[in-house]
């Protein structure tokens, strides 16, 4: 089987009305097996859509909604479109942006009118604390109120993201994240504190550069030696059993690669793999072999503890890339400047 689709793919409808899908499984033979009874469906707002096991929608409310339809770790999805009325309204709005445009086509399908435009009061309030965290000073809401620019929202919102607070306040949603913190009371307590603030620091000017996603996860999750020479190294420091034996308080060891899985799909990619750990579910994606071949770039993952005096053991720790299946036995080709070692 190389994929599963569902006719229609997508359908306007009214309330009360209800929608048989069809879903068929494809091979690469080129046939085709009619799964409808056989496949799990699932609506992601049941308020709107509910469906049965044998495929059949039913619409309760306005909106959009998706059922997802599962079978032997293939997905597809049929999306029921309900408007709220019977003519597309009026838009006194102009598309200044792509995103505008897809928004605009979507309140089409909608026949949904949006709330008018908020003043500038409330335009800089609401910029302010979402980007910086923070209200903006008397001085701000004067200057802002006297420009008569038309692109001053725009400059607003570039400005604000210049600002130190902007980097501080998504540094602190990282730092969250992350567990950045100290925790404990007991020896070696000022110098974590010290890695820490390091740390801290490291991903405020993360934020503050514009450091692209994919180099902000690199830098942590392939992080080699100490907090000192590189500060994203401290967030295995903190997942190690050892600061319990220094008075340190380490609410969550990982050692094992598997675990190392589990913390870096929910934290980086925005997925729970755990469960594939063991099993490859029936109704779900992701594969034993997806979580096992991840957890095998945290196979040669180590640490190494260093006694120096006055500072607590240091942690160098490295993450390279192995055969990621039991099948594929050739050694990988690793740069030199990618090589920890």
């Amino acid at each position: 089987m190389t994929h599963i689709s569902v006719f229609p793919a997508q359908r306007v409808l009214t309330r009360n009305d209800r929608q048989q899908l069809a879903f068929l499984a494809h091979y690469s033979d080129g046939s085709e097996v009619d799964i409808t009874r056989l496949a799990h469906y699932q609506s992601n707002d049941a308020e709107i859509a509910q469906v049965d096991s044998f495929g059949l929608v039913s619409v309760l409310g306005n909106g959009e909604a998706a059922v997802m339809a599962r079978y032997q770790g293939h997905i597809t999805t049929f999306r029921a479109i309900v408007p709220l009325g019977d003519r597309t309204p009026d838009y006194p709005f102009e598309a200044l942006t792509p995103v505008d445009r897809f928004t605009f086509k979507k309140w089409q399908q909608l026949q949904f009118m949006p709330s008018d435009l908020c003043s500038d009061e409330e335009f800089l309030r609401r910029a302010s604390l979402d980007i910086t965290g923070t209200l903006p000073t008397p001085e701000q809401v004067r200057k802002f109120l006297d420009d008569k620019g038309t692109d001053k929202r725009d400059k607003l919102v570039d400005a604000l993201l210049e600002t130190p607070e902007y980097s501080y306040y998504f540094a602190n949603k990282w730092a969250s994240i992350l567990k950045v913190r100290t925790g404990g009371t007991g020896k070696g307590t000022e110098y974590n504190a010290r890695g820490t603030a390091a740390f801290h620091k490291w991903i405020v000017e993360a934020m503050a550069s514009d450091l692209p996603y994919d180099r902000f996860v690199r830098a942590i999750v392939a992080a080699t030696g100490d907090e000192r020479t590189h500060p994203p190294a401290l967030w295995y420091k903190n997942r190690a059993e050892y600061p319990a034996a220094i008075g340190l308080k380490a609410d969550l060891a990982v050692e094992r690669p598997a675990q190392f899985v589990d913390e870096v799909g929910q934290l980086f990619l925005g997925q729970r793999l755990a469960c594939a750990q063991c099993h490859h579910h029936p109704y779900e994606k992701w594969s034993q072999d997806d979580y096992w071949g991840l957890a095998a770039f945290f196979g040669r993952f180590g640490r190494k503890y260093i006694e120096e005096p006055g500072i607590p053991p240091i942690v160098r720790s490295r993450v390279q890339p192995q055969a990621a299946y039991p099948d594929d036995l050739q050694e990988p080709d690793i740069p030199a400047q990618f090589d920890p070692q």
